[in-house]
């Protein structure tokens, strides 16, 4: 049990590891969210649909399409993961991720029409189309991606001859009209929280950097400070004497008004010194 338990931590952390840095912008928010599960997602396409291809064999011997499709998105799954681990091409995880989803919802879609709506390839259409909204990609791509998916669907099973006629075939396209309709109102939702959250990520960064600017400009002083004697100069790291109010003023915040106080007055002017103070 505590190997289980160290193999889901492990899992855990490299989905959830602390970030040290944040985007200035939201759709270099998206890339970085798609960068940190590009991996996995590639590694499910490429091996996902590997298992269904000898039941498509059976179900379906004279729809070579269906084959062709499947290894289509295996290969794209793989070519993804190898461009994403060789870790040359940060800056496109959110393209890619685009790519493959968009495939992987088309793909499905086509799969299913060529069945002519199968019930049971009407069930996988269907969790294919909800995770749409889970995917860290742009609002207008995903409603553009369920669209498409679901366009081709009905283009292309009424072309091979589909109906809706009997309350099963009727209540398999209910269920499929209402995952879309729900995915895409998750989809503007999804969207809205990931944008929100984004804002008031950047307005904590904004005000910590500002705080981080302010404790910059803040100077101490410490230590001990070799004063002459006699004319009070300081001595500085470098061994140059200053004046005591040069130096103070160019190591800290503090800064000097100059004035004479009443024993300078009668030592530097006694003749007008009285009307001086008096003043």
């Amino acid at each position: 049990m505590s190997a289980i338990r160290t193999y889901f931590k492990k899992i855990a952390i490299a989905f959830y590891k602390e970030r040290v840095e944040y985007q200035p912008t939201f759709q270099g928010e998206l890339n970085y969210q798609c960068s940190s599960i590009l991996s996995y997602a590639s590694f499910l396409m490429a091996f996902s649909w590997l298992a269904y291809i000898p039941v498509d064999m059976k179900l379906y011997p004279q729809e070579p399409g269906i084959i062709a499709l499947r290894i289509g998105l295996c290969v794209i799954g793989f070519t993804i993961f190898v461009l994403h681990r060789t870790k040359k091409y940060p800056q496109y995880s959110l393209l890619m991720l685009t790519v493959g989803g968009a495939y992987f919802n088309i793909a499905t879609g086509l799969i299913t029409a060529l069945t002519k709506g199968d019930s049971v390839y009407i069930g996988g259409y269907l969790f294919v189309t909800t995770m749409t909204a889970v995917i860290p990609i742009k609002r207008w791509f995903s409603l553009s991606m369920l669209l498409c998916s679901i366009s081709t669907f009905m283009t292309v099973g009424f072309m091979k001859g589909m109906s809706f006629t009997s309350i099963h075939e009727r209540y398999s396209l209910n269920d499929l009209i209402a995952a879309f309709v729900v995915t895409s109102v998750f989809v503007i939702l999804m969207d809205r929280v990931r944008f929100q959250s984004w804002q008031n990520t950047r307005k904590i960064v904004e005000q910590r950097e500002e705080l981080e600017k302010a404790m910059a400009n803040i100077k101490h002083l410490s230590g001990l400070l070799p004063i002459c004697a006699h004319c009070k100069q300081i001595r500085d790291d470098r061994g140059y004497w200053q004046q005591l109010d040069k130096y103070v003023g160019e190591h800290s915040m503090v800064e000097f008004s100059h004035s004479l106080c009443p024993q300078c007055v009668q030592k530097l002017y006694p003749e007008i010194a009285d009307e001086l103070l008096n003043n």
